[in-house]
């Protein structure tokens, strides 16, 4: 319950912050390579390449590698700027995970992994599947 309460209000906050800002988002290095490696864990579940269950848990893998946001400044409009772009994929990947364990149940999520999957490219400049 409160994964779930906490993916919501992530999801709400990172709209929010989307929509009311009109500068390009750049995400970090890190961040980059890291949605660039969630990017892969997508296409290789899609593909039946990994189950459901080693693309969850590659993905929390990568999740806690996201725990810098922690440490990131956030003072300037372009740290900032970068800040909520790293803040993006990070949710990005709980949203991904959690698309991915409904599926794995039995429930097609197949368009929603993709569009997730297809965000994450976008943000860091990739092509959409």
């Amino acid at each position: 319950m409160k994964r779930t309460a906490s993916l919501i209000l992530a999801v709400l906050m990172l709209a929010a912050i989307l929509t009311g800002c009109g500068t390009k988002v750049e995400a970090s290095e890190k961040g980059i390579s890291i949605a660039r490696s969630a990017i892969q864990i997508a296409d290789d579940y899609l593909d039946n390449e990994i189950t459901g269950d080693r693309a969850i848990d590659k993905l929390d893998e990568l999740s806690e590698k996201m725990e810098y946001l922690d440490s990131m400044p956030r003072d300037t409009d372009e740290e900032n700027s970068q800040y909520l772009a790293d803040f993006g994929i990070s949710t990005d990947l709980t949203m991904l995970a959690h698309e991915i364990l409904f599926d794995k149940n039995g429930e097609n999520r197949y368009d929603k992994i993709i569009e997730i999957r297809n965000d994450l490219a976008e943000t860091i400049g990739d092509d959409k599947r």
